[in-house]
């Protein structure tokens, strides 16, 4: 993924995380609306609580895979397929470092929205 891309991915990923908060903020506000009892919010929370289980323990430990097999491919490769291996390890960091901000956004967008 080149970095003008990665750029705009992550300006995407903010502004509906900035949108989500803000539409939040004025249910809350403007409307004085509570709605931490219904079963909606408890459906919303618990499918919330198993996409970030399953994006930390399924997303991570397949990159930390992906990572351990480029490396051991660093060490033995020629010039041209280490540097796309390079790019690989780089990519597979990116990768992770998303899935945990992700995850993160996820928890934070659940906090302020009155979740645990």
């Amino acid at each position: 993924m080149n970095r003008t891309r990665l750029i705009k991915v992550i300006k995407v990923l903010l502004r509906i995380a900035l949108i989500a908060i803000f539409l939040v903020v004025i249910n809350n506000t403007v409307f004085g609306v509570s709605f931490q009892d219904s079963q909606i919010v408890k459906g919303t929370e618990q499918l919330l609580n198993t996409i970030v289980d399953w994006i930390t323990g399924i997303g991570i430990t397949i990159c930390i895979g992906f990572f351990i097999y480029y490396v051991i491919l660093l060490n033995s490769s020629d010039e041209g397929e280490r540097r796309r291996n390079i790019k690989n390890v780089k990519t597979t960091l990116i990768a992770a470092i998303l899935i945990t901000t992700g995850a993160g956004i996820i928890n934070l967008l659940q906090s302020i929205y009155g979740g645990g």
